[in-house]
């Protein structure tokens, strides 16, 4: 018994193609192109962002008074 040939993208070919700036990714051989997150995105994780730096300097200042 002989297995299918395997085809579609090897890790070598997706190495070797130019830089660009579109987010890809190569899985089971198939390039995606990711979709770019959108102005109301990049805000909503900025404020996370923020908000998550609040919290831990608020932690590490509490740590440190005891």
């Amino acid at each position: 018994m002989t297995l299918p040939e395997r085809t579609g993208v090897r890790l070598e070919d997706y190495l070797a193609l130019p830089e660009t700036n579109l987010p890809m990714e190569l899985i089971d051989g198939e390039i995606i192109e990711m979709a770019t997150p959108d102005a109301l995105h990049q805000d909503v994780t900025l404020n996370c962002a923020l908000l998550l730096r609040q919290l831990v300097k608020a932690a590490g200042q509490t740590h440190q008074n005891r």
